[in-house]
């Protein structure tokens, strides 16, 4: 299953989302449609929670690139901007893709930054 996103803030267009789930997965159930049904909008792990599949990681490649004609029209950007991609999927924790998404980002309008837990020195 295929779902476009086009994403928001303060009535401006922020970011682009395109995600992919597995219809072997989905398909004939009632979450099939990620924004349709009882858990509509509630995201890809309480969505697979729900088909007795447990997500226990995602993983997030980021790259830099420049948006194309299509893509600066829906961002409100020139064409050629700058911009990160995210490619993040999330796995079970059977190790099988759940779900993959790319998110364009303007660079620009976004900072990124993660927090990383580290262990205490044993």
């Amino acid at each position: 299953m295929r779902t476009v996103y086009e994403i928001f803030a303060d009535r401006q267009p922020a970011l682009l989302s395109t995600s992919w789930e597995p219809m072997a997965i989905t398909g004939g159930t009632v979450v099939v449609l990620p924004e349709a049904g009882p858990l509509a909008g509630r995201g890809v792990t309480v969505r697979m929670a729900h088909l007795g599949i447990t997500v226990d990681r995602a993983v997030e490649t980021l790259r830099p690139l420049h948006v194309e004609r299509d893509q600066a029209q829906l961002l409100g950007v020139p064409a050629g901007t700058q911009a990160t991609l995210i490619q993040r999927t999330h796995f079970s924790t059977t190790g099988r893709p759940v779900e993959t998404a790319d998110l364009l980002l303007p660079a620009d309008r976004w900072d990124i930054a993660y927090d990383i837990p580290v262990p205490p020195a044993t």
